[in-house]
């Protein structure tokens, strides 16, 4: 997951999108659980911090794209 981004992100042009994420990114991210994180809920925040990581140092812009209730496309665009 982090991996793919990284590699988007050090290979990609001006303009490039990707997709990092189709869901509910709150929900997903802090989903209740009797246990600890999953390591997939750990990954899935990790990766969004490291997006607005990038957001804020003026790398990207993110953009969220409505699809359905509860059904969100999380895009990075390459600035």
């Amino acid at each position: 997951m982090l991996n793919n981004f990284h590699a988007w992100f050090k290979g990609a042009r001006k303009g490039s999108q990707y997709t990092y994420h189709r869901g509910d990114l709150a929900f997903d991210r802090y989903a209740p659980s009797r246990h600890e994180p999953t390591v997939n809920q750990r990954e899935l925040a990790f990766l969004a911090d490291t997006a607005y990581e990038l957001f804020y140092q003026r790398e990207i812009t993110l953009i969220q794209k409505k699809h359905a209730v509860n059904d969100y496309e999380y895009i990075a665009v390459k600035l």
